[in-house]
């Protein structure tokens, strides 16, 4: 039984996000936001390919998750990401900085509503997904016209915040290629009958960015979703809720 205690009868403010709660197997919880995709684990694939990424609205009851507790992958990849950037690191948080609190201040002056639609006036498809753009951890938008256009819209110069974000996102997906190889290389070592019989089951990898990642098991999904801090989302957290479940 979900106990609902609404809270959308207002919008999140800038550091909010609407997300579900998920009770995973382990007597954990998690908050997940309507974010593009989560890092998951398939015990059914062949060896090498059980780790992938898998759409947020793909999530469902038996999906393995594979998260850290008391931090998120997202954080520590970015923050690999900007190490890799070596001294250019000041110049592209500085770039990074700008659009994004430009977008923010924008957003709560006129409300999310107003703002997506003048975004789609200029042309600009993903205009719903303004406020998750001033995410510091969301890069930039998917498109490279669409990023051009937000731009634009900022009165930002595009060059050279386009090209740093672009870099930034390059060095991203490097590092998260990287850490996907070592977490299948953890995988391939796991007694993955075990994770099936207990729902959830702690990697151990010689790589420390593995230390302390978890596979667990979605028992359930709350139906509708809450504000909550957005510092809160994809983070693996104890909680005794959904222990019956199991």
């Amino acid at each position: 039984i979900w106990c609902h205690h609404p809270s959308n009868d207002r919008d999140p403010k800038n550091d909010e996000v609407l997300a579900r709660k998920l009770y995973l197997s382990g007597g954990y919880a998690m908050w997940l936001d309507e974010g593009n995709r989560i890092r998951t684990l398939d015990p059914t694939q062949p060896t090498g390919e059980r780790v992938a990424y898998t759409d947020v609205p793909a999530v469902r009851e038996g999906t393995y998750l594979l998260l850290r507790e008391g931090a998120t992958e997202r954080n520590a990849l970015y923050q690999a990401a900007l190490a890799g950037l070596g001294n250019k690191v000041a110049e592209v948080e500085a770039t990074q900085k700008q659009w994004k609190e430009i977008l923010a201040q924008r957003l709560q002056q006129h409300g999310h509503r107003s703002v997506e639609r003048e975004l789609r006036a200029v042309g600009i498809k993903a205009a719903d997904q303004a406020r998750a753009w001033i995410d510091p951890l969301l890069v930039r938008p998917r498109s490279d016209r669409d990023f051009e256009l937000l731009l634009g819209w900022l009165d930002i110069p595009i060059h050279p915040t386009a090209e740093h974000a672009t870099e930034l996102r390059r060095k991203l997906r490097q590092k998260s290629a990287q850490f996907r190889q070592q977490l299948e290389e953890a995988v391939s070592f796991a007694d993955l009958t075990e994770l099936e019989r207990r729902g959830n089951l702690l990697l151990d990898g010689s790589s420390q960015g593995i230390r302390g990642m978890c596979a667990t098991r979605v028992m359930a999904l709350s139906p509708f979703t809450q504000i909550v801090a957005r510092h809160k989302t994809r983070e693996l957290l104890r909680d005794d809720g959904g222990q019956w479940l199991e």
